[in-house]
C-alpha cells in the first residue's frame, strides 16, 4: 500500500490524527532543509516527522534514516550533542525517539525500528558542562567508548546507556536500567542498576511484529 492510500485511511478513520501527522511531517521537513543548509554535518532523511522538539548540537557528524519520528515524553523532544570533531552518530530508519538525549564524544551506532523513550545514551562517563567557563575546574574525562544499539531494540524511560554498552537486535531494556560496559545479545531482557545477567526473552514475537 502506497504513502498516499494509507494517509487517506487514516484521514477517513480519523481526521484529527491524519492533521497531526500532516503537521509533523511539515514540521520534520522544515528541519531537513534547515539541517541541509545551515548544518551541512547533520544529514536527515526523508520522511521525518516531528511532534516534538529536536535540536543538534556541536561539531561532529550526525545522520539520521529515514521514516523515523520524535515524539513527547516526560521532559521534552530530542537532543544530540556531539562533544568532538570526529564524533558520529548514526540512527538507522524507521526509529521512534521520545525525550532522548544522546551526548557522543567518539561513536554511536543505533539501528533501524528502535523505540526509545525518556533515556540517556552517552559514550564517556563524564563530559564538560557545555555552559562552563573557561577558568572553571573541569572534571577530568573518563575514557571513550563506542555504543552499539541493535535493530529493533525497546528502550525503557529513565535508562541510561553508558560507554561501551552493546545492545543486539530484538532486546529490550527495561525501566530504569543503567548499561556500563554491557554486552547484551539478541533477544535479551536488561535490568537493574547496574545491569547484570540479562534473562531471554521469547522469540515467538519480535518487537517489530508488535508495531504492525
Amino acid at each position: 500500500m502506497s504513502s498516499v492510500s494509507k494517509f487517506i485511511r487514516l484521514f477517513l478513520a480519523s481526521p484529527a490524527g491524519a492533521a497531526g501527522l500532516l503537521k509533523a511531517l511539515l514540521r520534520g521537513t522544515f528541519t531537513v532543509f534547515y539541517y541541509r543548509l545551515l548544518k551541512p554535518r547533520v544529514r536527515i532523511a526523508f520522511p521525518f516527522f516531528m511532534y516534538e522538539t529536536f535540536r543538534v548540537s556541536g561539531p561532529g557528524k550526525v545522520s539520521i534514516g529515514k521514516s523515523c519520528a520524535i515524539y513527547p515524553n516526560m521532559f521534552d523532544g530530542v537532543s544530540i550533542v556531539t562533544l568532538d570533531p570526529n564524533a558520529e552518530v548514526h540512527v538507522g530508519v524507521g526509529c521512534s525517539l521520545g525525550g532522548v538525549s544522546i551526548r557522543c564524544r567518539e561513536r554511536i551506532e543505533i539501528g533501524d525500528r528502535i523505540m526509545a523513550g525518556h533515556s540517556l545514551i552517552q559514550d564517556c562517563m563524564l563530559a564538560e558542562c557545555p555552559t562552563a567557563r573557561v577558568n572553571e575546574t573541569m572534571p577530568r574525562e573518563m575514557p571513550t567508548r563506542e555504543i552499539r544499539i541493535g535493530r529493533n531494540v525497546w528502550v525503557g524511560v529513565q535508562s541510561c546507556i553508558l560507554y561501551g554498552t552493546t545492545i543486539d537486535d530484538d532486546s529490550v531494556i527495561s525501566l530504569g536500567t543503567v548499561c556500563y560496559g554491557a554486552g547484551i545479545g539478541e533477544y535479551q531482557l536488561a535490568s537493574g542498576n547496574p545491569c547484570f545477567r540479562p534473562v531471554p526473552i521469547s522469540k515467538l514475537i519480535k518487537l517489530q511484529d508488535m508495531r504492525r
